[in-house]
Protein backbone atom coordinates (compact mmCIF):
# COMPACT_ATOMS: atom_id res chain seq x y z
CA UNK A 1 0.00 0.00 0.00
CA UNK A 2 1.02 3.56 -0.64
CA UNK A 3 1.07 6.53 1.67
CA UNK A 4 -0.57 9.90 1.07
CA UNK A 5 0.12 13.09 3.04
CA UNK A 6 -1.62 16.43 2.54
CA UNK A 7 -1.25 19.67 4.48
CA UNK A 8 -2.65 23.13 3.82
CA UNK A 9 -1.89 26.03 6.16
CA UNK A 10 -4.48 28.69 5.44
CA UNK A 11 -2.27 31.30 7.15
CA UNK A 12 0.38 30.86 4.46
CA UNK A 13 2.99 29.21 6.68
CA UNK A 14 5.36 26.57 5.34
CA UNK A 15 4.19 22.95 5.81
CA UNK A 16 7.19 20.99 4.49
CA UNK A 17 8.29 19.92 8.00
CA UNK A 18 4.79 18.66 8.80
CA UNK A 19 4.77 16.64 5.57
CA UNK A 20 8.14 15.09 6.47
CA UNK A 21 6.98 14.16 9.99
CA UNK A 22 3.79 12.56 8.65
CA UNK A 23 5.79 10.67 6.02
CA UNK A 24 8.20 9.32 8.66
CA UNK A 25 5.21 8.05 10.70
CA UNK A 26 3.87 6.09 7.73
CA UNK A 27 7.19 5.34 5.99
CA UNK A 28 6.46 1.60 6.17
CA UNK A 29 3.78 2.17 3.50
CA UNK A 30 6.39 2.61 0.77
CA UNK A 31 9.90 3.84 0.05
CA UNK A 32 10.23 3.00 -3.64
CA UNK A 33 8.80 6.02 -5.41
CA UNK A 34 7.97 9.55 -4.34
CA UNK A 35 6.34 12.72 -5.47
CA UNK A 36 4.72 15.88 -4.27
CA UNK A 37 2.56 18.61 -5.71
CA UNK A 38 2.57 22.28 -4.74
CA UNK A 39 -0.62 23.96 -6.00
CA UNK A 40 0.53 27.55 -5.49
CA UNK A 41 3.14 27.18 -8.21
CA UNK A 42 1.43 24.21 -9.94
CA UNK A 43 4.58 22.11 -9.68
CA UNK A 44 5.07 18.34 -9.58
CA UNK A 45 8.27 16.86 -8.19
CA UNK A 46 9.03 13.13 -8.63
CA UNK A 47 11.90 10.92 -7.58
CA UNK A 48 12.62 7.25 -7.02
CA UNK A 49 15.17 7.92 -4.26
CA UNK A 50 14.10 8.77 -0.73
CA UNK A 51 17.08 10.99 0.11
CA UNK A 52 16.58 13.03 -3.07
CA UNK A 53 12.87 13.64 -2.56
CA UNK A 54 13.43 14.59 1.09
CA UNK A 55 16.13 17.05 0.00
CA UNK A 56 13.69 18.59 -2.49
CA UNK A 57 10.94 18.69 0.13
CA UNK A 58 13.24 20.46 2.59
CA UNK A 59 13.94 23.21 0.04
CA UNK A 60 10.25 23.62 -0.81
CA UNK A 61 8.68 26.50 1.07
CA UNK A 62 4.95 26.16 0.45
CA UNK A 63 1.80 26.43 2.53
CA UNK A 64 0.11 23.53 0.69
CA UNK A 65 1.72 20.23 -0.28
CA UNK A 66 0.33 16.87 -1.38
CA UNK A 67 2.95 14.12 -0.93
CA UNK A 68 2.82 10.50 -2.08
CA UNK A 69 5.12 7.55 -1.46
CA UNK A 70 4.68 4.08 -2.83
CA UNK A 71 5.44 0.44 -3.03
CA UNK A 72 5.20 -0.38 -6.75
CA UNK A 73 2.49 -2.99 -7.29
CA UNK A 74 1.82 -2.97 -11.00
CA UNK A 75 4.60 -0.82 -12.47
CA UNK A 76 8.35 -0.57 -12.16
CA UNK A 77 9.96 1.93 -9.81
CA UNK A 78 10.60 4.61 -12.42
CA UNK A 79 10.17 8.37 -12.17
CA UNK A 80 7.16 8.68 -14.50
CA UNK A 81 5.26 6.03 -12.51
CA UNK A 82 5.57 8.10 -9.33
CA UNK A 83 2.54 10.04 -8.14
CA UNK A 84 0.99 12.61 -8.14
CA UNK A 85 -0.25 12.50 -11.71
CA UNK A 86 -1.37 15.58 -13.62
CA UNK A 87 -3.49 16.12 -16.70
CA UNK A 88 -1.92 19.51 -17.56
CA UNK A 89 -0.08 18.18 -20.62
CA UNK A 90 -3.12 16.42 -22.05
CA UNK A 91 -6.29 18.38 -21.24
CA UNK A 92 -7.57 21.92 -20.99
CA UNK A 93 -8.09 21.65 -17.23
CA UNK A 94 -5.41 20.54 -14.81
CA UNK A 95 -6.37 17.77 -12.42
CA UNK A 96 -3.85 16.30 -9.99
CA UNK A 97 -4.40 12.86 -8.53
CA UNK A 98 -2.86 10.28 -6.24
CA UNK A 99 -4.28 6.88 -5.42
CA UNK A 100 -3.65 4.07 -3.02
CA UNK A 101 -3.69 0.69 -4.72
CA UNK A 102 -4.21 -0.33 -8.32
CA UNK A 103 -6.56 1.36 -10.79
CA UNK A 104 -7.74 -1.14 -13.35
CA UNK A 105 -10.01 -0.54 -16.32
CA UNK A 106 -11.49 -3.90 -17.35
CA UNK A 107 -12.81 -2.54 -20.66
CA UNK A 108 -9.40 -1.24 -21.77
CA UNK A 109 -7.71 -4.44 -20.61
CA UNK A 110 -10.20 -6.53 -22.59
CA UNK A 111 -9.83 -4.42 -25.73
CA UNK A 112 -6.03 -4.52 -25.44
CA UNK A 113 -6.15 -8.26 -25.05
CA UNK A 114 -8.37 -8.69 -28.10
CA UNK A 115 -6.13 -6.45 -30.22
CA UNK A 116 -2.99 -8.41 -29.31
Amino acid sequence: MCGIVYFNNFNGKNVNRLVKVAYKLQRHRGTDGFGFYTPLNNRLTHNTEERDILRNLKRTRQSEIMFHHRIPTSTENVRNACHPFSTKDFYKHNYVMVHNGIIWNEMVASVSYVLC
